[in-house]
């Protein structure tokens, strides 16, 4: 990605970029559009096949632009918001007070809404240096303000939006401040936690600038300092802090100058968790190549289970600070690199690393001093996406009008189909480095990993181009011939049977399909990319948030039964189940909480991972879904639903985070057995499903801690060798728990073909509802001392050496926790959040035993 208008020196790419679903935001804060540095942000969205246009340049409102006011230093993104930092903007009689504006959009136009100004600001405050954004929730750093001790203490101001007014609500300090520690060098906020870098802290036994970061818990004007975080090897000059991003009980803190066996400067990144209201340090992470002078750890991003690391001085064959970015995954307790991510053109200088950004299975990575045609430092950013074990560059992203010194990348932020890119250097009107901020929209999402020879359950993102069918649609990357080499089957829930698609039949968003084929897609990563338009929505009546809902009809049942309905998730940006509404007879809007309570939809949904079905619903606690791009699920509709016009509607607003069946549940093996002998016979034997490797489905839920007394654990299986992953599985205590069957306790669909890992809560003895459950929640019991148990069971048809199963829970539930394995022998404090074992192809049993209040002694007995 280059700017369009590149120009030398515009830094496009340089120290800030975001990402959301198919969208790109790269800074450009030196860009001369509205005078020297200026600066502007670049949007980006992947608009066809691997396609990434510009859509759109940012740059202060025209007022407001002015020489070295460097918008587009920091951007961040959410959803239809996004925040652009002008840390030199000039107050009124006041030098480099620095503004923050606010721009929302509207179908495919950003427009300002709002600019944000410190209540107190002062010269030099530098408010915008570094932004972050949750909802209607904005988070500021001003690292230039004064306090009582002296210059540069720095502070972040929290900003609330009602409506389309902004308002400051809070300023966050140090409970102690000192002078010169820039508090608020950067920022991050997820709901009601917020995390700030104090990279230049003395705060330590060994000498002056190692840092910290601080957590602060709140909401509107009430916000309080919950701890500070300091590394437990501390090192003058580390700069801990300079950058950090959070998400859920985790933090992620950098520390870019810290040193290393290889000299100085090589960088590191921290992991921090927090178990009640008390983090601690978990892990240190450090580039497996290790050099001085990288600057590992300038840039993080954080999403659940994965991290990327930005190393803008990392050197390679062309020269010195190329730059280079690193992904680590999270198994179990442990974090790993998995991958080093590097620029395809990658050139001495160029800095590609300065920002980063990432978002499911999507990275976003600037460059901020990439030359371009029009001369040094134009700036650029890069998307990656990733297959399996393997990440891939996608596209580069460039400003329409880049020019020298723009610096486009300095900042990006993505967030759904969105990407944001400041410019801080670009000029604008002949005002010099005024800044510019750049958006980039993918309406189609970043195309769907196919692994060969296994089953993949998908919906389209987007209206596919006309014609709009089958072969159209997926036969530019689907290599052979259709029916012969890949097919597509649909059901028809009037019948309640497969459908085989011909290849001339429309693909229709809304719509969940299957799809196998016999060899790797053509396209980067394996994956298949959709071309297309953004999906039409209807109006917001009955409809959660602005934007609008795509409608998607549904088949009740015809008698007093339940039946299955295969839709597709319309859009290619991740959408809150608890935000879609099911309209009944076109005037009733009901919840899926709702609609099973009046017996016409099950609030449960189903998605098929590879290897395991994932249930989620509105409601259980750790199992709140969000549909993701390219997802096809099952519905079912209850008895109450007959006779009634359903629709189910679909937001078209980016998610802010992350029943009764009866006994016969293998009606689904049934089906597959059915669509197994749909194919033709002379290549039946070639479509065995098997596993897929696990994918963007890993952030599909988000951590929500439980209320007090109640309490969650989620159980995760995997086969590190195939990727192989089943994630959806919760045990607790509520106290809207019933014994035996109640609506917490989600139906685990039965998996079909080879090869699947699951684990499941099997309750054979639940009369009607009996049957595999993914969750399975208990009543608080009346007396705190008793303790608790639950069977759960871990299967697989094939022979897996290593398996590693692993959960994640509050500390204190943990410490009076211990899983038991009769068939070896073997008991497990829950502590240690790991236990490695093989399977012999029968399922094994295991027991999570919770002793409740009782003494250890009793327990252990």
């Amino acid at each position: 990605l280059t700017a369009g208008d590149a120009a030398a020196m515009d830094w496009f790419g340089s120290f800030s970029v975001a990402l959301a679903g198919d969208t790109a935001l790269v800074g450009a804060f030196r860009d001369d559009d509205a005078g020297s540095e200026s600066g502007s942000a670049y949007i980006f969205n992947l608009n066809d096949y691997n396609q990434w246009g510009q859509q759109a340049k940012l740059t202060a409102v025209v007022d407001d632009s002015a020489a070295e006011s460097r918008f587009g230093y920091d951007v961040s993104l959410d959803g239809d918001t996004a925040l652009v930092g002008a840390y030199g903007y000039n107050c009124p009689g006041v030098v480099s007070c620095g503004a923050v504006y606010v721009l929302t959009r509207s179908g495919s136009n950003w427009s300002h809404q709002a600019k944000l100004l410190a209540s107190d600001g002062a010269a030099n405050d530098l408010f915008g240096f570094s932004t972050a954004i949750s909802g209607d929730t904005a988070l500021i750093g001003a690292i230039g303000a004064d306090c009582p001790a002296g210059s540069n203490c720095g502070a972040a101001y929290v900003f609330t939006r009602s409506g389309a007014a902004w308002s400051q609500q809070a300023k966050l300090t140090p409970m102690t401040q000192v002078q010169e520690v820039e508090f608020g060098i950067s920022v991050s906020l997820d709901d009601d936690t917020a995390l700030v870098g104090a990279y230049l802290d003395d705060d330590c036994p060994v000498g002056l600038n190692c840092g910290s970061a601080y957590v602060f818990t709140g909401s509107g004007a009430t916000w309080t300092e919950q701890q500070k975080l300091k590394p437990i090897d501390p090192e003058p000059g580390a700069q801990f802090g300079i950058s950090v991003s959070l998400k859920g009980d985790t933090a992620l803190v950098g520390s870019d100058t810290d040193d290393c066996l290889a000299g100085a400067d090589c960088g590191s990144a921290y992991v921090f968790t927090r178990s009640g209201a008390s983090w601690s340090q978990h892990d240190k992470l450090v580039a497996s190549d290790f050099d001085a002078g990288q600057n590992f750890g300038r840039r993080v991003s954080l999403v659940e289970g994965m991290a990327l690391i930005g190393a803008w001085g990392d050197d390679c064959t062309a020269g010195a600070d190329c730059g280079a970015a690193y992904v680590f995954t999270q198994t179990g307790v442990d974090w790993n690199e998995q991958s080093k991510l590097t620029a395809s053109d990658a050139d001495q200088g160029d800095e590609f690393g300065i920002s980063v950004a990432l978002t499911g299975e999507t990275a976003l990575i600037g460059s901020r001093l990439n030359d371009c045609a029009d001369g040094v430092g134009c700036g650029s950013a890069y998307v990656f996406t990733r297959s399996g074990m393997t990440w891939n560059e996608q596209m580069k992203l460039t400003a329409s009008d880049a020019s020298a010194d723009d610096q486009l990348g300095r900042s990006v932020a993505v967030d759904g189909d969105t990407a944001l890119i400041g410019a801080w250097f670009a000029d604008s009107d002949s005002v010099a480095r005024s800044g510019a901020a750049y958006f980039y929209t993918f309406p189609c999402g970043f195309g769907k990993e196919l692994q060969a020879d296994a089953w993949h359950l998908v919906g389209s993102p987007c209206a596919p181009n006309l014609p709009g069918t089958v072969a159209s649609t997926y036969g530019d990357e689907l290599p052979g011939s259709y029916a012969s080499r890949w097919v597509v089957y649909g059901r028809d829930a009037t019948t309640d049977a497969y459908v085989a698609y011909a290849e001339t039949d429309p693909i229709d968003p809304g719509v969940g399909t299957w799809i196998k084929t016999l060899d790797p897609p053509t396209g980067t990563g394996n994956r298949v990319f959709v071309e297309g338009t953004v999906t039409p929505v209807l109006g917001t009546t009955g409809c959660v948030g602005t934007q609008g809902c795509y409608v998607i009809p549904l088949t009740p049942p015809d008698d007093a039964s339940e039946l299955y309905n295969l839709v597709g998730h319309p859009f290619p940006f991740g959408v809150d189940w608890a935000n879609v509404r099911l309209r009944v007879d076109g005037t009733t809007y009901l919840s899926p909480t709702d609609a099973l309570a009046q017996n016409v939809m099950d609030k449960t949904y189903w998605v098929w991972n590879g290897n395991a079905y994932e249930s989620y619903d509105d409601a259980t606690p750790m199992l709140e879904g969000t549909l993701q791009a390219f997802d096809g699920l099952w519905i079912k509709l209850l008895p109450g639903s007959q006779g009634k016009t359903l629709e189910l509607l679909i937001p078209a607003t980016p998610s802010v985070k992350s029943s009764q069946v009866e006994a016969e549940v293998p009606w689904y093996l049934s089906w597959m057995q059915a669509l197994e002998a749909l194919i033709p016979t002379a290549t039946a034997s070639d479509f065995s499903p098997q596993a897929n490797t696990w994918g963007a489905d890993r952030n599909r839920q988000r951590w929500q801690p439980p209320p007090a007394e109640e309490w969650a654990v989620r159980l995760t299986i995997e086969e590190p060798e195939t990727g192989m992953r089943d994630r959806s599985n919760v045990l607790g205590q509520l106290k809207a728990s019933k014994r035996g069957y109640d609506p917490h306790d989600l139906v685990e669909l039965a998996p079909f073909g080879d090869t699947y890992l699951t684990i499941v809560f099997p309750h054979p003895h639940w009369g009607e509802h009996a049957g595999d459950y993914t969750s399975d929640f208990h009543k608080l019991p009346r007396d705190p001392r008793w303790g608790d148990v639950w069977e759960f069971e871990i299967r697989s048809d094939a022979l897996l050496s290593d398996l590693r199963l692993s959960w994640d829970g509050p500390q204190e539930i943990l410490e009076r926790s211990v899983i038991i394995d009769r068939d070896m022998n073997q008991r497990i404090p829950a502590t240690e959040r790991v236990y490695d074992f093989y399977l012999d192809g029968k399922p094994r049993t295991l027991r999570w035993r919770y002793r409740g209040q009782a003494s250890p002694q009793q327990w252990w007995r």
